[in-house]
């Protein structure tokens, strides 16, 4: 228990990747990993899910072409192929190894792999049903050609070209912290190429909660009391606890409070949400810039909403949108806005996540027990002992679980839920009533409840209060 004090209780743009050394491969002919270099790097592309051509024939002709498939290994990601008049995409049957024209390339494993030629004088393009964060694939005859991969709204975000390439040469495209995820690819008016079955990454390195100048390491906004100027603390540090500079964002914001912080554009910079005293209208600044704190555009999203108030957002149900986290005044009762749209200001549904949970309020939605599905975190209103939700669930509402995360914690009060020490775990940041003192507890364990070690981030910080990231 804590009696006042706080006591121990227990970036890269896309990417362009080139190999040329043979690697060992799986039954599939991709590598699973490459051989070392002359400087001992392990290049190689890793891969979730592949598109098989052996079970993904092409057509085979230079006319306009258009067919469809799933990703094997990746149960929710399917493509769609199209090809421009002149362009060929054709896959070649299982080889053989042994007839004449049935040769196998070095890669190739007989009776087992495909192989898939791409060019011509057209286009041939392969868009993904989501976004995905790389693709690789072997060649196996020589080319040349260029390798193109597109965001979401069709602008080329990295490319590979060549005049001349190699068999067994490895190339692949992967998008990392802050560069667009990729939604295509395509080979544009080049000459034929083989190439092996494409290997899928799909698990995209998402952008760290909170992280706004993309180090890695979440940041720690504060507001001031009276003025509402907000501030950011930049993070840094093996376990995220050192503060490398600190910035006033802006001057007074009187009567709007931020409340909430998450990445709605997509553009890999969290925005921050701001909602306005007594009518609770909901705004939005979009952020950019070197270090995530360049306000590039402001939006309305609400009407005024009387009696409620924004206590989180997170992804709720695994769409890449995040969702508005809200409570009731009075009730506590919680519900969640499932948002969609370009910019994710567009109201989608709405749905009340249980009944009146009085004297108990959301300080913090995060995924503690890492099964994909953000949890619901809470305090208690005197005692201020803290407590889970456990969330799963296609739309991610529905409670599977709960548990104490502490005991009594008089004068503390949870202001922020992030994963300071990147473990996979969020961890709670704490701040003392009158002090303001700011105190991180490290968490771990299975299900992410476990307190592994507490440390305090600076002393007193009067007339500051921390509001977010949660």
């Amino acid at each position: 228990m804590m009696q006042g004090a706080l006591i121990t209780i227990g970036v890269l743009l896309a990417v362009t990747q080139i190999m040329t050394a043979t690697g060992v491969v799986d039954a599939h002919g991709i590598p699973n990993y490459c051989p070392a270099t002359d400087l001992g790097q392990r290049l190689c592309f890793p891969h979730d899910g592949y598109i098989d051509w052996s079970i993904n024939p092409g057509l085979g002709n230079f006319s306009p072409q258009h067919m469809e498939g799933k990703v094997s290994g990746i149960p929710d990601l399917s493509w769609i192929f199209d090809a421009t008049p002149g362009a060929a995409f054709y896959a070649r049957g299982r080889c053989t190894g042994s007839v004449p024209g049935t040769e196998c390339p070095d890669h190739a494993v007989p009776a087992q792999d495909t192989w898939l030629a791409w060019g011509g004088s057209g286009e041939v393009r392969i868009r993904f049903s989501k976004p995905v964060s790389g693709v690789g694939m072997t060649t196996a005859t020589p080319g040349a050609f260029e390798l193109i991969a597109y965001d979401v709204n069709g602008n080329a975000i990295d490319r590979v070209s060549f005049p001349a390439f190699t068999p067994n040469d490895f190339v692949g495209i992967s998008s990392q912290s802050p560069a667009p995820l990729i939604s295509s690819i395509s080979f544009v008016g080049r000459e034929h190429l083989w190439t092996g079955d494409i290997q899928i990454l799909s698990r995209a390195p998402q952008p760290v909660t909170g992280d706004f100048d993309g180090n890695g390491v979440p940041d720690l906004y504060w507001q001031q009391d009276g003025t509402n100027a907000p501030a950011a603390w930049y993070m840094g540090g093996a376990d995220g606890s050192t503060i490398l500079s600190g910035k006033v964002l802006r001057g007074p914001q009187d009567g709007w409070r931020i409340a909430a912080i998450a990445d709605l554009d997509g553009d890999r910079h969290p925005d921050l949400l701001w909602q306005q005293d007594g009518t609770n209208i909901v705004n939005v600044w979009y952020m950019g810039g070197e270090d995530g704190n360049t306000v590039l555009s402001t939006k309305t999203l609400t009407e005024p909403e009387p009696g409620w108030r924004i206590v989180g957002i997170a992804d709720l149900n695994g769409d890449g949108k995040p969702d508005l986290i809200w409570q009731q005044d009075e009730t506590n009762v919680p519900a969640v806005w499932y948002m969609g749209g370009p910019d994710d200001s567009t109201f989608l549904s709405g749905q009340l996540l249980s009944g009146a949970q009085p004297g108990w309020r959301i300080v913090g939605v995060a995924d503690l027990d890492n099964n994909g599905h953000p949890d619901l975190i809470w305090q208690q209103d005197g005692s201020n002992a803290a407590g889970v939700w456990y969330m799963a669930g296609p739309d991610g509402n529905t409670i599977i679980g709960g548990r104490t995360l502490s005991e009594p914690q008089p004068g503390w009060r949870i202001m922020a839920v992030a994963d300071l020490d990147n473990n996979g775990h969020p961890d709670l940041i704490w701040q003392q009533d009158g002090s303001n003192m700011p105190v991180v507890w490290y968490m771990t364990g299975p299900d992410g409840g476990t307190i592994m070690r507490t440390q305090t981030l600076s002393g007193p910080q009067p007339g500051w209060r921390i509001v977010g990231p949660h």
